[in-house]
């Protein structure tokens, strides 16, 4: 948070705060669950690190918005995440579970609103229906990718390192793509 800090500035500090309290606080609580791994948490914060350098290097405040938009998609999924361990269940082809997606959707978009408004201070309809689409695609890219891994790859994955990697490069791509579509 410190080099998060003194690299963005604050603006860069709210996302991955708010991201924290909101694991703990707005997300289904699983009984017995293991300690977040120290790998799992640096994977997060490399991906954000990432983006705050690609946003020096480019010399574009607007990079911000691409930040925002990670935090969020990582909020999404560890509620769909979550949820499972909880329900200790996992998505499955015929199981989809439909109210599930569409709850860590609108999670995933209320936690977008909330950091652009206390942020951005502006409204670019554009940037904000292109955060929509790729918050909807991500989640969804995520529960059809994770039936497609055998089951098995998981089990013993300390505090779920795993799954926040591969995770990790969905909430990549997809940021990557939507950078390419801002600059298009």
């Amino acid at each position: 948070m410190y080099v998060v800090t003194v690299l963005g500035g604050f603006s860069f500090l709210l996302p991955p705060l708010m991201l924290y309290v909101s694991y703990y606080h707005y997300t289904p609580k699983v009984k017995r669950q293991e300690k977040d791994s120290l790998k799992g948490l640096l994977t997060i914060g490399f991906l954000a690190f990432f983006w705050i350098i690609v946003g020096i290097l480019l010399e574009r405040k607007s990079i911000l918005n691409i930040y925002i938009y990670i935090f969020s998609l990582y909020f999404g999924i560890i509620n769909i995440i979550r949820y499972n361990a909880s329900h200790l269940t996992e998505l499955t082809g015929n199981k989809l579970n439909k109210k599930l997606i569409f709850i860590s959707i609108i999670k995933a978009l209320l936690f977008f609103i909330i950091n652009y408004a206390i942020l951005l201070k502006s409204i670019d309809l554009k940037i904000i229906l292109e955060n929509i689409v790729f918050l909807i695609a991500g989640i969804l890219l995520y529960t059809i990718f994770i039936d497609k891994i055998p089951k098995n790859f998981f089990k013993n994955s300390h505090g779920g390192e795993k799954k926040v990697f591969f995770t990790t490069i969905i909430v990549f791509i997809c940021s990557l793509l939507l950078l390419i579509i801002e600059y298009i």
